[in-house]
């Protein structure tokens, strides 16, 4: 494996493992980090014969596969913080309603 390959493999490797951290911690870079993981396993799983040995393809394929799994994971956990932050009440909602509480108190 020439020693740019070994660096894009090393480098997909550890953005996939990035991801997955991210997505962990629900953090929003996770969309970013799968985004160009994905591009950048693609560019390897699509490397000329010769170029790569078969090994390096096949986890190349299952890199990207991952990334797939893990952005689509993104894009429903996006939905569901949407769905839940439309749910919470607005700041404003928020001090009528504690206003409310107080004169219901006094």
């Amino acid at each position: 494996m020439s020693a740019a390959t070994e660096e894009l493999l090393r480098e997909l490797v550890d953005m996939t493992a990035a991801m997955c951290d991210a997505c962990d911690r629900h953090e929003v870079t996770a969309m970013a980090l799968a985004t160009f993981a994905l591009a950048r396993g693609e560019r390897l799983a699509e490397l000329p014969e010769g170029t790569a040995t078969p090994a390096t393809r096949s986890l190349a394929r299952m890199l990207v596969s991952l990334d797939e799994r893990l952005l689509a994971a993104c894009d429903t956990m996006r939905v569901e913080l949407d769905r839940a932050r439309a749910r919470l009440p607005r700041p404003s909602d928020r001090n009528d309603n504690a206003a409310r509480m107080l004169s219901d108190v006094a």
